[in-house]
């Protein structure tokens, strides 16, 4: 008889240490990618998703500010020339004021790349971290946030038949623990789904 592993088994988990600046280092526990829970994984799908549509949307709008100021510079040329013209026509006595020029609609700001990879990071740890871990985690600067990514992602790259050959063999770090280390049943964040059926990964 097979026994298949669970997503709370110390051999499919990462082990990751942040040291937030100004407090106490915090060790947490996560489950490898491929072993995250479908319905969270679902919920982070949905938050890149919604990260990404809300980027081009703004990307959508910054074109369209753009070329409407673009064609009310166009029609100011326009009208300019015509105005320039009559200035300089003899037969008209009084050509009128000079157009005035239009004013340039304020362009939305663009979320910046390295926003937009703070924003897809934090929502690994926002969904597989407790509340609590979450609210220290986000404290984190961008490049300790995309350490920690790396490593997560990382780790669905050791083959699962070759981690789970030995029973001692771990994907979690060997680093202590500080007095305020998450245990494995407490990696699942507060915003997933209790009763979410977490250990419905393939092995294969």
């Amino acid at each position: 008889m097979t026994d298949i592993v669970s997503g709370s088994d110390p051999r499919v988990r990462v082990g990751l240490t942040f040291h937030p600046d100004g407090g106490e280092p915090l060790t947490v526990s996560l489950p490898r990618p491929d072993f995250v829970d479908y319905p969270t994984e679902l919920k982070m799908k949905a938050d890149w998703r919604r990260m990404t549509q809300g980027a081009n949307e703004t990307l959508r709008e910054i074109r369209r500010v753009h070329r409407r100021n673009q064609i009310a510079w166009v029609k100011y040329d326009k009208a300019f020339a015509a105005w320039e013209k009559q200035l300089r026509d003899p037969d008209v006595e009084d050509p009128g004021p000079e157009p005035e020029e239009p004013v340039d609609a304020e362009l939305p700001e663009a979320v910046s790349p390295r926003d937009a990879e703070r924003e897809a990071a934090l929502v690994i740890f926002k969904h597989l971290l407790s509340a609590a871990e979450y609210k220290v985690v986000q404290k984190c600067t961008t490049a300790e946030l995309l350490q920690a990514q790396l490593a997560w992602e990382k780790a669905s790259e050791v083959p699962l038949g070759e981690l789970l050959a030995s029973p001692t063999s771990s994907t979690e770090t060997t680093e202590g623990p500080s007095e305020r280390t998450s245990s494995p049943a407490d990696g699942q964040s507060e915003t997933s789904e209790a009763d979410s059926p977490g250990e419905t990964s393939e092995t294969s």
